[in-house]
């Protein structure tokens, strides 16, 4: 029988990490695969150690906090599976999601990731790191002509995953969940602990593409994720752009790309409308919700009518106190409006970057 290790990077998890050692142990036995769980906790906090003990996992590794990539590096060192995943502490599996994805590895792929949901809610492909994708989202950041032509290349990506029935081939996978057989890791070799938090998966990806290997996106897997819970994305904005300059730099000599990002766009168009739910209709339709005033990332879900309880349980989930909302048509082609949703009915304008 076929063994497959779960390695959970924990930092302040007890009140999730629980149900995803549940959720794993459900899909294993579904799948009719063993099942092992290591768990590196990063948390330097005996209570959040005693719950990593108390959560059924294998093996626990405690270690003080050198980072995501050092915890995931830690973890495999640990785990003794053929096939590996590596993830956060904040997912939780379907019963049916781990077969499809352990299907795509028999199939020819090397690295495969879930479908990520939150609410109801698909969240969307992890971003190409690349020098011209980059260069699109700076644009798309700072003139509206280029932000609506940029939507529209991340919406038809987007729906090329999420309604997609097989594995999509693609070129890079979101940390939160990546499996992998054991020769593969041996293959790529460590993860670069040189990043504290974000782009390591980017930057192990990368190595993955450049040696030819396959990476898969599996829209039949579907994996909860209950973002951010322990790293606050606006606390930890700094962190982020070290990352991005890092990789950039390593990878491609432009570390100049870094520190555009912010600036403000000439001639903002305002802020947008307040969402009232006003003229939708019952037609079904594709909604986006994203944490940022621009759309962009977004996750998506069909809804037939207003949608506005969806959106509420999304920021609340997430945690996000306003989402930039869009719909479209039922062929998911074309923008329809975006609005400014507040959560809890606290209504705030903000500009429309």
């Amino acid at each position: 029988m076929k063994r497959v290790s779960l390695v959970l990077v924990a930092h302040r998890s007890s009140s999730v990490i629980a149900a995803a050692v549940e959720s794993f142990r459900s899909a294993a036995a579904y799948a009719a695969v063993i099942g092992e769980v290591v768990i590196v906790d990063h948390s330097e906090e005996e209570s959040e150690l005693e719950a990593a003990r108390a959560s059924g996992a294998d093996r626990i590794v405690a270690k003080r906090n050198r980072g995501y990539a050092a915890g995931v590096n830690a973890g495999i060192s640990e785990a003794t599976g053929d096939i590996l995943f590596v993830g956060n502490a904040d997912i939780r599996f379907e019963r049916p999601a781990l077969a499809p994805l352990l299907n795509a590895l028999d199939d020819g792929y090397h690295l495969v990731g879930p479908l990520f949901t939150l609410n109801g809610f698909f969240l969307p492909p992890a971003d190409v790191q690349r020098p011209g994708a980059e260069r699109r989202r700076m644009r798309a950041l700072r003139n509206s002509s280029a932000r609506r032509r940029h939507l529209q290349r991340e919406i038809r990506y987007w729906r090329s995953v999420w309604d997609a029935e097989e594995p999509v081939a693609v070129r890079s996978l979101s940390g939160a969940l990546i499996g992998f057989p054991r020769k593969v890791a041996y293959r790529l070799g460590p993860w670069d602990e040189e990043y504290f938090l974000y782009f390591e998966e980017s930057d192990w990806c990368l190595r993955a593409e450049r040696e030819g290997l396959r990476m898969g996106q599996v829209p039949a897997s579907r994996v909860e994720h209950r973002w951010g819970h322990s790293a606050d994305p606006v606390a930890m904005a700094e962190v982020f752009t070290r990352a991005r300059k890092r990789f950039y730099d390593k990878n491609f000599k432009l570390s100049s790309l870094v520190g555009e990002r912010e600036d403000e766009e000439e001639g903002g168009e305002g802020s947008l409308p307040e969402w009232s739910g006003a003229g939708i209709g019952e037609e079904r339709r594709l909604w986006l919700a994203s944490p940022h005033p621009c759309g962009f990332p977004a996750a998506g879900a069909y809804f037939e009518g207003d949608p506005a309880r969806a959106f509420q349980g999304l920021a609340d989930a997430a945690a996000l106190p306003q989402l930039t909302v869009s719909c479209l048509d039922p062929q998911g082609d074309r923008l329809l409006g975006s609005w400014s949703f507040a959560r809890d009915g606290k209504r705030e304008a903000r500009r429309a970057r």
